[in-house]
């Protein structure tokens, strides 16, 4: 942090590692950066992320990114073949992300009937990327999501539901 605004800013919460306790109704706070810095900390989540990194290191990243898109493409490919579906997804290179509309279905409703279904999706609106949105005409889209975990049997749970909903 730049020193000049250190003095300016005053920290979220206070305690024992920002400030220095001189009376019963006086504190003051430290004069370095450190004024900005708990006392307390997630440890379990610092180690498991330790873990996690471990983990993905292990398996590789470029195995890890074979997968993803392995899987993306082939839920792309899948939902392409439901008549009335669009899949919305720009670029050369596609990430994990899905993206599409049911024609005739507000985004909100597939996604509440595949909750109904226990398959987790969410809804995307124009107010999140509100150039992109508004030059393709879109207001709303489902988005799923693969990961390097997802089988062939889970994209089938989440296609098969979309497909009904278009028949």
């Amino acid at each position: 942090m730049r020193q000049g605004l250190i003095e300016r800013l005053v920290p979220p919460l206070i305690d024992l590692h920002a400030a220095r306790w001189t009376a019963r109704d006086r504190y003051e706070l430290r004069s370095d950066a450190r004024r900005f810095v708990n006392w307390e900390s997630n440890v379990a989540g610092k180690l498991g992320i330790g873990v996690a990194v471990d983990y993905v290191l292990a398996l590789g990243l470029d195995a890890i990114r074979a997968r993803i898109t392995k899987q993306a493409a082939q839920l792309r490919s899948r939902l392409c073949e439901i008549p009335g579906l669009c899949v919305h997804d720009l670029g050369r290179v596609k990430g994990g992300i899905v993206t599409f509309t049911v024609e005739a279905l507000a985004a909100e409703d597939v996604a509440q009937a595949l909750k109904s279904r226990s398959i987790n999706v969410v809804t995307s609106s124009v107010f999140s990327t509100l150039y992109n949105m508004e030059a393709r005409g879109l207001s709303k889209m489902v988005r799923a999501s693969v990961h390097y975990l997802t089988t062939d049997e889970e994209i089938d749970l989440l296609v098969l539901p979309v497909a009904d909903m278009q028949a």
